[in-house]
């Protein structure tokens, strides 16, 4: 079972003294048409001042009209009284300060329990269930598949592999998504590379250099050279596919090696091949969101 969140025990005590308090008529119920505050936990600013703090007595005057202090000594006392009645109460004592904060002291029951469930289940610590689960997609590293990843690239894996977790054990669905941009210029030029390496010729100005290339060059099997060199053939786009394909492989290897799992892995030309790109630009002309001029497509 996943221990309860200390904050989470000291905001259910304090709603509680709260409803004690309307229950035993100290508060009158909530004034219709006020909007209902957010019971807040913080850390005290001086630790000298407490384990936890609250102030939710400053933000229940002006609904209810009264001082601050007034109301902060009517919660401590139900705050008290939960705790000698209540054993899944979190709080050993409560000091009301100027002008009207709720500085709270932990039992050493509550911090026992605590780190007992901590020790039972230590991966689920830290979890929590939000009131509003969202679906979050996080995309990161997305590098081009022109060549292996670099330092760059492992710092944004760790970034983002990080904030996936952090979200997920917030209660949010993730969904950890790579984008590999595998069409147009650069897989062209990558190709072009490779294919001078693989007749003895210089790299081209625009391509890509680097003992990976020249790797690239000695492992392209016969049968993509064969096709690269068909009468007609894109001989650059043909092998830079390939390329591509490899060095993809080798970086989903790479983040594999450090421990950052992608969900799903999507390629820009499948986005191309099956048609995605095509009825986007569709939507967006029958929507009047494009217009054409000087023979391009421009948005509005």
């Amino acid at each position: 079972m996943t221990p309860v969140p200390i904050r989470s025990l000291v905001h259910d005590a304090l709603q509680r003294s709260w409803d004690a308090a309307v229950e035993s008529r100290g508060l009158p119920p909530f004034p219709e048409g006020e909007s209902r505050p957010t019971i807040e936990v913080q850390r005290p600013a001086q630790p000298e001042h407490g384990d936890l703090a609250s102030n939710l007595a400053l933000k229940l005057a002006r609904p209810y009209k009264r001082s601050p202090f007034e109301l902060a000594t009517l919660l401590a006392a139900k705050l008290v009284r939960d705790a000698a009645e209540n054993p899944e109460s979190p709080i050993d004592s409560v000091v009301v300060a100027p002008p009207g904060l709720l500085n709270l002291r932990l039992s050493d029951r509550a911090l026992e329990g605590m780190v007992d469930g901590i020790l039972q289940a230590p991966a689920d610590w830290g979890h929590v269930t939000p009131e509003r689960p969202r679906s979050v997609n996080v995309e990161f590293v997305s590098a081009n598949p022109t060549g292996p990843l670099t330092i760059g690239n492992a710092r944004g894996a760790f970034v983002g592999d990080l904030l996936s977790r952090v979200l997920a054990a917030g209660g949010q669905t993730v969904t950890r998504e790579y984008y590999f941009n595998d069409s147009g210029a650069q897989v062209s030029h990558l190709g072009a590379s490779v294919v001078a390496i693989r007749q003895g010729r210089p790299v081209p100005e625009e391509g890509y250099k680097g003992a990976y290339v020249e790797d690239l060059g000695r492992e392209l099997p016969d049968d993509i050279w064969a096709a690269a060199t068909a009468p007609g053939a894109d001989a650059a786009d043909v092998v830079g596919r390939w390329a591509a394909g490899r060095v993809r492989s080798g970086i989903e290897t790479s983040l594999e090696h450090l421990g950052v799992h992608f969900d799903v892995w999507t390629s820009e030309a499948r986005l191309h091949e099956e048609g995605w790109v095509d009825r986007a630009v569709a939507r967006l002309k029958e929507r009047g969101h494009v217009y054409e001029l000087d023979g391009a497509l421009w948005f509005r």
